[in-house]
Parts: structure tokens; sequence; C-alpha cells
């Protein structure tokens, strides 16, 4: 039964490593739904993380081949289902905006300084 999988590969920092990742999805005609590649907490490796939909066995035998690669460190698969995907949005604001819109308030600590607290009653607004 054809299901979407969740694998997760750390490499070495390497010109060409993830053409070579990528070839084994190729060989096993397997059609990548999503890539992402973002620095490892590790300095010099990073990690690609592939969203593909096949069934059991042709994902164990990409792995094992995935494996094989030199330059490769890590690889594991989960099922997309066992996996809870999250979406982070980073703003910046200003003390001023945070004081307006969400209730904060400022407190002087010294002459120079000023501390934003947050406040027990809140109010929200959409800053869009």
């Amino acid at each position: 039964m054809e299901e979407q999988f969740l694998i997760n590969v750390t490499t070495e920092k390497q010109h060409g490593l993830l053409t070579r990742v990528l070839n084994n999805f190729n060989k096993k005609r397997l059609s990548i739904e999503n890539l992402v590649v973002t620095n490892a907490r590790k300095l010099g490796y990073q990690k690609y993380s592939i969203v593909v939909e096949s069934n059991q066995e042709t994902i164990e035998k990409a792995v094992l081949q995935i494996r094989r690669v030199i330059g490769v460190h890590d690889v594991s698969y989960y099922p997309q289902k066992e996996v809870n995907n999250k979406e982070i949005v980073l703003y910046r604001l200003t003390a001023q905006q945070l004081i307006e819109n969400f209730g904060f308030y400022e407190n002087q600590t010294s002459t120079n300084s000023y501390a934003i607290k947050d406040s027990p009653v809140k109010r929200h607004k959409v800053l869009c």
C-alpha cells in the first residue's frame, strides 16, 4: 500500500553529495514530494528531510542504498502519519509594538535600561 514517508539524512557538507543521495530515489523511480535541506547541529554537516510516497519495502531498500553513500552519517525514515508537522513564523517587533498591541508594559530597571514585561491582562490583536 502506498503511503508517504519522511526520510531524514544527515551528511557531511560536500559538493555533489545531495545529488548522490537523490540519485537513489531516481533509481527506484520514486517521486520526491518535498525536500528540505538545512544545516545540522554539528558544524560541517547537513540534514535533508525528504518526503516520498511509496510502499514500506521500497523505502527500506532506498534507505539501505543511501546508507552506502560515502559521506552519509545517518539515515532514518518514518511513516508521514507518525510525524507531527509544525510551522513556525517569526516576526520582528519593536518594543513599542509589543506595548501597544499585546499588553506588555515597560519597567525601568536603571537609568539607561528598560525591561519589557508581560502584562497579566492580555489583549490580542493581529499585526498584518
